[in-house]
């Protein structure tokens, strides 16, 4: 009596550990897409006005997540932030980066020489590295959240999506607002670690990710992503 008593409480105390281990979403292949956030010229390349230099050191991940999204199908997404329109976020700008403003930073159409790749390029474009293929989705935003005042939120239910994969730069910008927007329109959100760029000190972005992590979604590699998007 006493054993299947004991036998009883294990068992129970193994499946409660194992409750609170498990992961609260696994990414599904086909219910799962790529949000790839403003990797354009002005971010990534050297000359560029809003340049993060570890954003270069991210495209390997980003392609090797956009090739196997091409792959299996499913949506990759790509933004870009664009100085196009007087608001709060451009106004803000004019007080602490008037020198962005006035080089014409993220002017959809304005070329800017860039020396790492020799060539004048559309300074709001996506790099060459990872440039949109045939079919994927192109969003422009105003502000720094993917899903305030686009039709993001709509694309991804036409597709039936239940989780993205957000990737990009700025870590503590853009892509934290576009992971938390995720999960405030009900997705599940997941950072991708190696895929993502900041020029922020390393305590700081660590214990963004951690919280991130407590509170909103997942933080993941791209090859654990992968891993479980393959099951």
């Amino acid at each position: 009596m006493r054993t299947k008593i004991l036998f009883v409480i294990v068992l129970t105390f193994c499946f409660i550990v194992a409750a609170y281990a498990a992961p609260p979403f696994t990414p599904e292949k086909g219910k799962t897409a790529l949000i790839v956030v403003d990797m354009q010229n002005d971010f990534v390349r050297d000359g560029g006005i809003l340049q993060t230099k570890a954003a270069k050191a991210t495209l390997g991940a980003n392609k090797k997540l956009i090739d196997y999204f091409h792959a299996a199908k499913m949506p990759v997404i790509y933004t870009r932030i664009v100085n196009r329109n007087e608001n709060l976020r451009v106004r803000l700008m004019s007080f602490g980066r008037p020198d962005a403003l006035k080089a014409n930073a993220i002017v959809p159409g304005f070329k800017r020489f860039y020396p790492d790749v020799k060539k004048e390029l559309d300074a709001a474009d996506v790099v060459d590295e990872i440039y949109p293929a045939k079919g994927d989705i192109v969003i422009d935003k105003d502000l720094f959240d993917a899903f305030q005042g686009t039709n993001l939120d709509l694309l991804l239910k036409a597709n039936g999506i239940q989780t993205v994969l957000v990737t990009g730069t700025v870590t503590q910008i853009c892509v934290d607002s576009t992971g938390k927007g995720a999960f405030n329109h009900g997705y599940n959100s997941v950072l991708i670690s190696d895929a993502i760029s900041t020029d922020a000190s390393e305590p700081f972005v660590k214990e963004l990710l951690t919280n991130f992590g407590r509170l909103w979604g997942r933080v993941m590699t791209s090859d654990q992503a992968i891993q479980e998007l393959s099951r």
